[in-house]
């Protein structure tokens, strides 16, 4: 078995999910979640169980605990003497990845497809919202599929409200989204804008992509529903958000184009390097507005 410890935001915890899931279909067996950080992690809440995942829970506080004993005495060994536990060290490290062996637990961010891309097909499946989407999001799933649609994400809330979070991410600048789209209007004929966000007023205020965009800012209470719209749409503008990451690689459409904000993290201590497929487009995260883009 593959035990994985979940924290943070839904994107998180789906990158966390994607690798335990990966390992435990590469050995034949299954994978359980350790969610002992929600016991005390207030900001967000565990939100796996609103898709269509394969995975049990820890049964008990001492289950978990036993194997948060092995971690720590795992971790304290040298780099590559891998056990039975597996610990991302730093962010982005993947060495011993594919040493790790059947009952292991496995403890890290894992933000890339590097830890599962050889389950893709599996996880797309997966990361299905478990309940029905309603009217609203059936109609919206209709026009996504009858035009060039992109899925534009505005991720700021904290990004900018809180100092140490905006230290370490970084907002994308108004010239990142400008230079985005019109990358992307020189290369698609058409192209209608989907609008996903947690800051719709900065949203209508700043960016400009004409009468027919769409505002989808119905799902407040349902994140699963937008990241399955995003997911729907055949073009991506992402923010340098997990969540808008999952919406764009659970679409993976044919002849599909990502334009992702470089750097990811506005922190150097941070090794982003494998954050973003190769296949995905990169604009200035901090250009100026109005900056030219480039393809």
């Amino acid at each position: 078995m593959i035990i994985v410890r979940i924290f943070g935001g839904l994107g998180n915890q789906m990158f966390q999910y994607a690798a335990g899931r990966a390992l435990a279909i590469r050995h034949g067996t299954e994978v359980m979640l350790d969610l002992r950080a929600f016991r005390t992690y207030r900001l967000h809440k565990y939100s796996l169980s609103k898709f269509c995942i394969e995975a049990k829970t820890a049964p008990d506080p001492s289950f978990a605990l036993a194997h948060r004993a092995k971690l720590e005495f795992v971790g304290r060994l040298p780099p590559g003497m891998l056990r039975s536990c597996y610990i991302e060290h730093p962010f982005g490290n993947h060495a011993g990845w594919d040493r790790v062996a059947t009952d292991a637990y496995i403890k890290g961010y894992f933000q890339s497809e590097y830890f599962f891309k050889e389950a893709a097909v599996r996880l797309r499946d997966e990361f299905r919202p478990g309940a029905t989407h309603g009217a609203q999001n059936d109609v919206a799933a209709a026009l996504v599929a009858d035009c060039e649609s992109v899925a534009l994400h505005v991720r700021r809330g904290d990004y900018v409200s809180n100092k140490a979070t905006l230290d370490i991410h970084g907002a994308c600048s108004i010239g990142y989204y400008q230079a985005a789209v019109e990358l992307l209007r020189r290369r698609l004929d058409k192209p209608r804008f989907f609008v996903f966000s947690n800051d719709f007023t900065w949203a209508r205020e700043h960016l400009r992509l004409g009468d027919n965009a769409v505002l989808v800012d119905w799902n407040a209470s349902a994140p699963e529903f937008d990241l399955h719209l995003m997911s729907r749409c055949r073009h991506h503008v992402i923010a340098n958000s997990t969540f808008s990451w999952w919406g764009a690689w659970l679409g993976e459409h044919p002849n599909q184009l990502v334009v992702a904000p470089n750097p990811w993290f506005e922190s150097p201590a941070f090794d982003d390097s494998g954050v973003l497929p190769s296949r995905w487009l990169r604009a200035g995260k901090n250009q100026a507005s109005d900056a030219a883009s480039r393809p």
